[in-house]
């Protein structure tokens, strides 16, 4: 049973019980309840006085304007949508920022590489232009066999022409 006087004054079978019109099992439930606790008693009475004003009517929601409100939320659900949209875009666009971030870096990685790579070339060819070469050459139907202090031999054959640091 309820225990709050808004509650109980919901209640169609109570409502009809201060009204006089109830069933017996209705009356009899209600009366049970009063007697139960002198709370319930007292919440009975206040119930009675508010009928009796007028005020006991609990206006029942109108159909039409609730289906207003609900198509008013339905459409500013709708509103936010686009603002949906526009967080995927932005995210995308954080996707795209990041990658082009990552092809400048791949860019310049390439670059400084290459840069690199072109001063070290300029000094190799200094080095190798500091060492002495020795060419041996042979003749026509000439064969000659080099020997190198690793084991390895090199046979050359006619009209060739080897340079040996």
């Amino acid at each position: 049973m309820p225990d709050k006087l808004s509650e109980i004054l919901k209640d169609d079978s109570f409502v009809r019980f201060l009204k006089g019109s109830a069933s017996e099992e209705e009356i009899e439930q209600w009366t049970a309840w009063m007697q139960e606790s002198a709370k319930n008693a007292k919440i009975a009475k206040k119930a009675q006085k508010l009928l009796n004003k007028g005020t006991q009517t609990i206006p029942k929601p109108d159909s039409d304007l609730e289906l207003e409100r609900l198509m008013e939320r339905i459409d500013s659900e709708n509103r936010y949508k686009p603002l949906q949209e526009v967080k995927k875009k932005h995210t995308k666009m954080v996707w795209a920022t990041m990658a082009a971030a990552a092809g400048i870096l791949l860019l310049v990685g390439f670059l400084a590489r290459h840069t690199l790579l072109q001063q070290n070339d300029g000094t190799e060819s200094s080095r190798a232009a500091s060492i002495n070469y020795q060419l041996i050459e042979t003749k026509t139907g000439q064969k000659t066999t080099v020997h190198y202090s690793d084991g390895s031999d090199i046979v050359m054959n006619a009209n060739s022409q080897m340079r040996v640091p």
